[in-house]
């Protein structure tokens, strides 16, 4: 219900490789997915920088990037 109602563009997930808790979880994976988020993991993506510049959401990884407007923004 949360995913649904929230409709992510894009999700973070930072997790640790081969890490002891089976992070991140299978079903929130697919539950992103379904909603139609591209999902970004630290595990697999590497570093991820974060930045607002003007009137987006700028997010880098060393191989994508994406530019996500905020609502109301020129």
């Amino acid at each position: 219900g949360f995913i649904a109602a929230v409709r992510p563009a894009l999700a973070l997930v930072s997790v640790g490789a081969h890490n002891l808790y089976g992070h991140p979880s299978g079903d929130v994976l697919r539950g992103l997915a379904e909603g139609g988020a591209q999902v970004l993991r630290s595990d697999i993506d590497g570093n991820t920088v974060v930045a607002l510049h003007r009137g987006a959401v700028e997010v880098r990884t060393q191989d994508a990037r994406f530019r996500l407007p905020l609502p109301g923004a020129p």
